[in-house]
């Protein structure tokens, strides 16, 4: 499955804040997800957002709309990512 991405806003900021070289990195683990959510992707549980994507020492949050496995937001959508990053130490 393709799917589309879309930042918070709240996730711009971050990566905002970061080196640029490191948010050039994150951004293309991030990029990989489009197909199939490749990548160290892990999926969370009882936790929202339901999924992480481990990016060096970021990992990156997110929730997946429309997955094939079943609908794991409650809501009907094309595939669509919501993207929140934090550093992990």
């Amino acid at each position: 499955m393709t799917y589309q991405i879309e930042f918070k806003p709240k996730a711009i900021k971050d990566i905002k804040a970061i080196d640029k070289n490191e948010a050039r990195r994150i951004i293309g683990k991030i990029e990989s997800l489009k197909n199939d959510l490749a990548g160290d992707v892990k999926r969370l549980t009882h936790f929202t957002p339901e999924y992480k994507l481990r990016a060096g020492s970021y990992r990156v949050l997110f929730e997946a709309e429309g997955a094939e496995s079943g609908n794991l937001s409650g809501k009907k959508s094309k595939g669509c990512l919501l993207l929140r990053g934090s550093q992990h130490d």
